[in-house]
């Protein structure tokens, strides 16, 4: 009880804006709206300049100065800025600096760099080598965790805790030199020790697949371990996603969208890297892993969508073991399936996926598999999962289409005292069933029911009550465990 009156103790400093709403924009999950996010918060040196003659700019600076720095303003105002108003005007108001730069806080530190090459330079060189733009925002995730257990059975190591469940700093932005590429840094705070979580460079626009990423990030898999922890409706991801799940690898993806952004595709190469709280446990040597979604109703307006999706890979051991575990959706619990080290030569997973949102109310459900090959017979573990939300104060489940993943809650009225306002309120369940034993391995199976309320202050802080049972049979730890857990999130 202790920690749970900690926890609001930190809310209430977390949020000195009691009075005041946040309206900055939401931090970019994916390449596109990183873009978009330059765009919108520095839109006069963003684009491209048009492959006009650059005397005829240094013309424009002396004789048209009035009306370029009316057009800038303008185009400064808008949500999404102008593209073509934007390029016409760009070049012509920065043509008198060769060097810019702004620091601004918004949601975050905002930073920009800008340097562009001297006038007469510009006379020889094409519209995309005259400037070079760095970009972006810097920004952190704390989540603070308070739980509560009665273990029955042989189920041992479940105290009452509170603990930092994850510390994150980030960089996340935009770079442009010939070519335009997005990046992203994220190191964690984990144990008294600091480790680089991801770090990528995004290539967009390329020939043939449109995007390619290279560096040490998530690979394609589960609908619910490619929604960011920022973003779930549950504290943990559900145990079969836990079990089966790829987690960051090191690796190089491509992935591209229709022109509707109905449906998305994403394959890749990887290798394993650092441990990740949320992946299979198996040492691999590589992985080819790809994903693809679809969505087969889609209606913006009445705020109802249909999403479908398969995800699935090989893994390949060569001499190594591989190994599936789960803990009872619950950080501070210990692990109560696991199969141990299977020693193989390679596995296949596989899942499907299924979500729905009709206004207020949505649902989530996936099926994953591992067929794990080796000397004797294969061996095949598997489980699913379902889930149901709703948003009693009308909020609805964002979609991003680009990469067919769920996006951030922004609630409709943020929390404010003096307006007599209380954020948004939602109300979900959940069941998942996870079985790891087959043959000799008794990875022991696993069944989960877990309810919760969320609570969304406004678009940076929340926080979620939860409450579940969860049964374990066979494996080293038959029995059944009863929880309630906390979490005060501050993501920026």
């Amino acid at each position: 009880m202790h920690s749970v009156a900690l926890l609001f103790s930190v809310v209430l400093v977390s949020v000195p804006c009691l009075g005041a709403e946040t309206n900055a924009l939401p931090l970019p999950t994916d390449a596109r709206e990183v873009a978009t996010m330059a765009d919108t918060n520095a839109p006069a040196a963003a684009m491209r300049a048009s492959d006009t003659n650059a005397l005829a700019e240094i013309i424009a600076v002396a004789s048209n100065a009035a009306v370029v720095a009316e057009s800038v303003e303008e185009a400064e105002t808008f949500e999404v800025p102008d593209r073509e108003k934007l390029e016409q005007v760009t070049d012509a108001k920065d043509s008198t600096r060769d060097f810019e730069w702004d620091i601004r806080w918004e949601k975050g530190l905002r930073y920009e760099l800008v340097y562009r090459q001297p006038l007469w330079a510009r006379l020889y060189l094409d519209a995309a080598d005259k400037e070079t733009k760095l970009s972006g925002t810097i920004g952190m995730k704390l989540d603070l965790d308070a739980s509560f257990y009665k273990e029955n059975g042989a189920i041992t190591g479940s105290d009452e805790e509170f603990a930092v469940r994850r510390f994150r700093l980030y960089t996340a932005g935009y770079f442009r030199y010939v070519f335009p590429a997005f990046y992203r840094v994220e190191v964690e705070v984990a144990d008294s020790e600091v480790y680089i979580r991801e770090v990528y460079l995004w290539l967009d626009d390329m020939p043939w697949v449109s995007t390619l990423k290279v560096g040490h990030f998530k690979a394609p898999s589960t609908l619910d371990q490619m929604i960011s922890s920022r973003d779930r409706s549950f504290m943990e991801s559900a145990s079969p996603v836990e079990a089966f799940s790829q987690g960051i690898k090191f690796g190089i993806q491509a992935s591209d969208h229709t022109g509707d952004q109905r449906a998305t595709w994403a394959f890749g190469w990887f290798a394993d890297g650092e441990t990740s709280d949320i992946n299979d446990a198996t040492d691999s040597l590589t992985r080819l892993l790809g994903r693809l979604t679809w969505l087969a109703l889609d209606d913006p307006e009445q705020q109802r969508l249909l999403h479908m999706g398969v995800s699935g890979g090989w893994v390949y051991t060569g001499d190594r073991v591989v190994q599936y575990r789960s803990r009872p959706e619950s950080y501070l619990a210990p692990r109560l399936v696991d199969t141990g080290g299977i020693p193989a030569k390679d596995a296949w997973n596989g899942g499907l996926e299924l979500a729905a949102v009709a206004g207020p109310f949505h649902m989530q459900a996936e099926t994953l598999y591992a067929r794990v090959q080796r000397a004797e017979p294969d061996l095949l573990f598997g489980g699913a999962y379902g889930s149901f939300g709703w948003f009693i104060t009308g909020e609805s489940r964002p979609y991003r289409r680009q990469t067919g993943v769920f996006g951030q809650v922004i609630p409709l009225r943020p929390f404010n005292l003096r307006a007599r306002e209380w954020g948004g309120w939602e109300i979900v369940i959940r069941y998942s069933d996870l079985n790891l034993t087959d043959q000799e391995i008794d990875g022991g199976r696993m069944r989960i029911a877990m309810g919760g309320l969320n609570w969304y202050l406004n678009d940076t802080t929340g926080m979620a009550f939860e409450g579940g049972y969860a049964d374990v049979e066979g494996g080293a730890t038959p029995g059944s465990l009863v929880l309630a857990q906390t979490r005060l999130k501050i993501h920026f």
